[in-house]
Formats: structure tokens, sequence, C-alpha cells
């Protein structure tokens, strides 16, 4: 465990999905240490209610670690400073579709979307897409294009139509 640090960044495998978070193992070496994130470090675009949702069994996807409590053998991560921490080297293609998730709506009743490990976005409707009827559910799948970028905000919008 001390080849891990505070800051670094880990990719890691859903082990159980529950409401408060998930149960992560980063390293197949480290059977007694445990890993997890809670919902609170899941996303800055909007409050997770029920972590079950977000992350997806036995998939893998990249955390930073928030804090190691050697005593406990417990490691919490985070996706939430994973994507503060990667926001500003993102080089997006506004012309370019990108395949993402649906995981969760905003207080405002905005989608939040995430591609992979790569990025987290809000879904914005454009002027053109008010006629078109799409049914969006929490889990589904998307391809969407890049709205806008606010690099000041750390926010990605994406529109699903070109």
């Amino acid at each position: 465990m001390k080849q891990y640090r505070v800051g670094d960044t880990v990719k890691g495998r859903i082990l159980k999905r529950e409401q408060w978070g998930a149960s992560v193992e980063i390293d197949k070496k480290f059977t007694n240490i445990n890993c997890f994130v809670i919902k609170g470090e899941f996303s800055n675009l909007f409050y997770v209610n029920d972590a079950s949702s977000i992350l997806e069994n036995e998939q893998e996807y990249r955390f930073i670690i928030k804090s190691i409590d050697s005593e406990k053998q417990r490691v919490l991560l985070s996706r939430k400073q994973f994507f503060d921490k990667t926001f500003d080297a993102l080089d997006l293609k506004y012309d370019q579709p990108h395949k993402v998730r649906v995981i969760g709506k905003t207080s405002t009743g905005e989608y939040v979307v995430e591609n992979n490990d790569c990025f987290q976005g809000l879904l914005v409707t454009l002027p053109t897409e008010s006629a078109k009827k799409i049914r969006i559910t929490i889990g589904s799948y998307l391809e969407v294009y890049i709205a806008r970028i606010d690099r000041t905000q750390k926010v990605v919008e994406v529109h699903i139509s070109q």
C-alpha cells in the first residue's frame, strides 16, 4: 500500500455498487485493502442520490486517491477530483461524435452525461432539436457532439445532433 499516495490517479474495477457508493479494487495484490468511492465523490455537476446507477459492476474507471487510512486499511477514491484534474488537458473536437452514458440529472432538470474517463458534461437542447422526440433515461447511451466548453467553470455542454 505504500506505493500509493494521496493525489495519485489509479484505475479501479467496480466490485459492488450500493446506494451510498461503490467498493473498488485498485490492485489485485491488495485484497485486504478496502477501496471505495462515496456518492459525494462522483460529480461536480449534480448531487447523487443513489450511487448504484452511476457506475457499472466489473467496469474499470479512473479515480484520484482522496485519502488513505493505513491503520484501517481504507482508501477513499474520487471521480470528482479525477475530472477536475484532467479537465484542463481535454482536447475535444466539436465535429466528432462522442459516446456518452446518462448518469443523472441536475436540480434544474438537465441531464448529466459521462464519456468513460474523458469528461462529464451537461446535455443541452439546441433550438433545432426541440421538435424531436428523444427518450432519455438514466443509464442510456447517446451519441453527442460538443456544444460548448467553459474552461472557467469546468463544464462541457453536449447536444444530440450536429
